[in-house]
C-alpha cells in the first residue's frame, strides 16, 4: 500500500514538472529576469534586436529626446529615460527591447562614432563631399578589423543619425583633440616669479 502512494506522489511530481516544462517559454528573445519583488523570477518577453537603419535612427532620436528632457546626465541614462525609450520605441516599430538591449546598441553606436571621429582628424587621404574619408578597400579592411564591423559602413558616409550621435556623445567620447589636467590653469610659474 505504501509503496503505491509513494508510485502515484512520483506520478504526480512527474506529471507537474511536465505541465511546468511544457508551459516554460522557449521562444527566441525571451530571458530570464530576476525579479527583486519578493524574491519572484519575472519573465520578460523581448524580440531578437533588428538594428536596421530606420530602427537606429528612431533610437537616435529618442535618446536624443531624453537627453534634452534631463533623463541623462553625461552618457548615464535615468531608469526614467529608458523606460520612456523602451515604451516609445515599441510603440512605433512593435518590437520589444529591453534597456539592455538599447544599451547594447548605444554602445555600438558608441564605437561608430568615435571611429567616425578619428577619421575626420585623418589626413592624407582624399575627401568626397560629405566628408568621407575615400581610401582604397584594403585601408578599410584593415582599419575597421579590430573594430565593431558596423564601422566598415562609414566608407560610404556617414549615418543619416550622425547628428544626433552627435549630441549622445557630446563630452562622452574621448577623441584625443583636446585634454584637460586637474590642477593646471594653464599659466606657468617661473622660478617663484609671477609670469
Amino acid at each position: 500500500m505504501e509503496e503505491e502512494e509513494e508510485a502515484a506522489a512520483a506520478e504526480e511530481v512527474v506529471a507537474e514538472e511536465s505541465a511546468a516544462a511544457a508551459e516554460a517559454p522557449t521562444a527566441t528573445g525571451e530571458v530570464a529576469a530576476k525579479g527583486m519583488q519578493q524574491g519572484l523570477s519575472l519573465l520578460i518577453k523581448t524580440d531578437k534586436a533588428q538594428w536596421t537603419e530606420p530602427n537606429t535612427h528612431l533610437l537616435c532620436d529618442l535618446w536624443v529626446e531624453q537627453i534634452r528632457a534631463g533623463n541623462c546626465h553625461k552618457g548615464t541614462m535615468s531608469g526614467r529615460g529608458y523606460k520612456i525609450i523602451v515604451d516609445k520605441y515599441s510603440m512605433v516599430t512593435g518590437l520589444k527591447h529591453d534597456k539592455m538591449q538599447l544599451r547594447n546598441r548605444i554602445n555600438q553606436l558608441k564605437i561608430m562614432y568615435g571611429f567616425w571621429k578619428e577619421l575626420q582628424k585623418q589626413s592624407g587621404f582624399g575627401r568626397k563631399a560629405d566628408g568621407t574619408v575615400s581610401a582604397l578597400e584594403w585601408w578599410w579592411k584593415d582599419n575597421t578589423k579590430e573594430r565593431f564591423s558596423e564601422c566598415k559602413k562609414l566608407q560610404y558616409g556617414a549615418p543619416e543619425y550622425i547628428d544626433q550621435l552627435e549630441e549622445i556623445f557630446y563630452d562622452v567620447v574621448v577623441d584625443g583633440f583636446t585634454s584637460y589636467l586637474v590642477g593646471f590653469d594653464g599659466e606657468e610659474e617661473q622660478d617663484g616669479e609671477d609670469v
